[in-house]
């Protein structure tokens, strides 16, 4: 077994959307993953139970990766944690193009009326 302490740098915690990019992150792991917070141990692989959790910003949490290719898997998970703070970024960056274009599309029925 390997185990990584973190503290959750995300201002809104663990909730809906960094639980789902764990989960599936840890999905493709062969390892049994799990998040050790406080009394919890919580199985990585599933977004319900991280989001149950109700992980706040700056809490300590425990990754811990077992099985054949648990160094690897490691690995995988740190870079995907290190990556977390970055999706909310993205997400808006997403969000901005999609009203972008929904906008665009508004005005060429508007131009074709």
């Amino acid at each position: 077994m390997v185990s990584e302490k973190l503290i959750v740098r995300n201002h809104d915690g663990i909730h809906l959307e960094p639980a789902k990019f764990i989960a599936k992150t840890a999905e493709t792991c062969t390892s049994l993953v799990e998040i050790r917070y406080r009394t919890h141990i919580i199985n990585a692989k599933s977004m319900l139970n991280i989001v149950s959790a109700s992980i706040p910003c700056g809490a300590e949490i425990e990754l811990t990766c077992e099985g054949k290719n648990e160094e690897e898997d490691m690995r995988h998970m740190l870079y995907m944690v290190h990556h977390l703070r970055n999706l909310k970024a993205d997400e808006q960056t997403q969000d901005t193009k999609n009203t972008k274009e929904t906008k665009e599309t508004e005005e060429d029925k508007t131009a074709l009326s």
